[in-house]
């Protein structure tokens, strides 16, 4: 029984130090170096690729009016 307390204490204490160990207070990657400053560039990129594809789509069922397939 006393074992049983033991291995599970030194199993709490074990995956304590590892998750400790994964966090850090001062991160050697600047993730925010990935994100524009304004939000409307994002929109902005979106709504180009959405065009993108609708103008694509458009040409192509205009070519396939009227064939018979």
């Amino acid at each position: 029984m006393v074992s049983k307390a033991k291995n599970a204490i030194e199993g709490f204490f074990a995956m304590l130090f590892c998750g400790m160990s994964a966090i850090t207070l001062s991160p050697s990657s600047n993730y925010m170096s990935l994100v524009p400053p304004r939000g409307t560039s994002i929109t902005k990129e979106g709504w180009q690729l959405t065009g993108n594809a609708m103008w694509e789509a458009v040409n192509k069922a205009g070519s396939n009016i009227g064939r018979k397939g």
